[in-house]
């Protein structure tokens, strides 16, 4: 690598200023490239900020919460008691730790975790809209999952990036929503969780949308089958994409290789590349937690235990060996 190319990774890395007002607070936080929306406080948040009714003592989880600028707005212009921010992208949930930390935000904390792992109830969920109608409903369910019985999911997002079919998706789940804004091409909508003695919705009962289910599909790579395990949120979940596949049919590894599969999605390159270097000469990294877990599944399926898989920013989170 030439010290440009060096030089480069180090200023993409780099922390950033990002100044703007949520509610009635005026923010000041450091941002960084690597995750949505990472450079702007954005009219969903807005709306989130000034349509949101949070009582004292309430518990309240952000997810996705990006950069953390709910969560600093939260600890500083509500008396909730508790703001639990979650991210699967790991570079966002650094980030909002450092704004979190440098804002003396003592009620508001983030973590890595997968949609549907952090414990309820929760009296109040404010989510932006994930990219993508199967992560969408994904972070929908988990909502509900975690949401007492009367709690509400705040939801908002972009007219552009399928605000209104969410909320049609998110209805289905929860009942019927109440819109209370709308900003800049954005809306904003509030759901009440009731108990439901019905089935889920079929769009929610399919593999992958309850935590600890996949997608399961067959891939045949040079000749051999593969079981993969895959959720939404995850690179081409529905099947093996044009790209990897062309990367796959070209890949040359050797018996004394060790190899480093970056940005590996549900595992497939890791996975192949273990079948013919040996489990314990394989690291598989990825920044999303989603793919992460995908990518374990993957290589369990198939019989594999001892490749590493790492939550990480790319290269840089093995840049010690």
């Amino acid at each position: 690598m030439t010290i440009n190319e060096k030089n480069e990774i180090a200023a993409y890395r780099r922390p950033r200023s990002l100044e703007g007002e949520l509610g009635n607070e005026l923010l000041d936080l450091e941002t960084r490239p690597g995750f949505a929306d990472w450079d702007a406080i954005t009219p969903a948040q807005e709306l989130l900020a000034s349509e949101a009714e949070i009582d004292a003592g309430e518990r309240v989880l952000i997810s996705p919460c990006g950069h953390g600028a709910l969560g600093v707005w939260l600890a500083a212009d509500t008396r909730a008691a508790e703001g639990v921010l979650l991210d699967t992208n790991i570079v966002a949930v650094r980030v909002a730790r450092r704004n979190l930390e440098a804002t003396r935000s003592a009620r508001a904390r983030a973590r890595a975790a997968l949609p549907g792992d952090v414990p309820g109830p929760f009296d109040a969920v404010l989510m932006t809209l994930p990219k993508g109608r199967d992560l969408a409903r994904l972070y929908f369910l988990a909502a509900y999952r975690a949401l007492r019985d009367g709690g509400r999911l705040y939801l908002a997002g972009a007219n552009r990036a399928g605000i209104k079919s969410a909320i049609g998706d998110a209805e289905a789940l929860f009942g019927p929503s109440i819109l209370l804004g709308y900003r800049r091409g954005n809306r904003v909508a509030e759901f009440i969780k009731e108990p439901r003695d019905a089935p889920l919705p079929e769009d929610y009962r399919r593999p992958g949308m309850e935590a600890g289910t996949y997608r399961s599909l067959k891939v045949v790579v040079q000749g051999h089958e593969y079981a993969v395990r895959a959720r939404p949120g995850v690179f081409s979940w529905h099947g093996l994409d044009p790209g990897t596949a062309m990367l796959l049919d070209a890949l040359e590894v050797r018996a004394s290789d060790e190899v480093l599969d970056v940005g590996t999605g549900y595992g497939i390159v890791g996975l192949h590349a273990a079948q013919r270097v040996g489990a314990e000469h394989v690291t598989l990294v990825d920044v999303d937690l989603l793919a992460c877990d995908s990518a374990r599944q993957t290589l369990r399926a198939n019989g594999i235990e001892d490749a590493e898989v790492v939550l990480g920013d790319g290269v840089a989170a093995v840049d010690d060996r």
